[in-house]
């Protein structure tokens, strides 16, 4: 039988959240908090 961390793990996935706002930040939050890889992009002023 597989441990806990083990099947976390599997389970985690990476994920890009778009957008730094309010509602993407508390996604991303929340991912991170599940255990998944978070990035977060956000427009730029060019």
């Amino acid at each position: 039988e597989m441990g806990s961390t083990a099947r976390d793990a599997m389970k985690a996935k990476e994920v890009a959240v778009i957008g730094a706002g309010a509602a993407g930040l508390v996604a991303a939050r929340e991912l991170k908090k599940e255990g998944h890889r978070v990035v977060v992009f956000e427009r730029g002023d060019t």
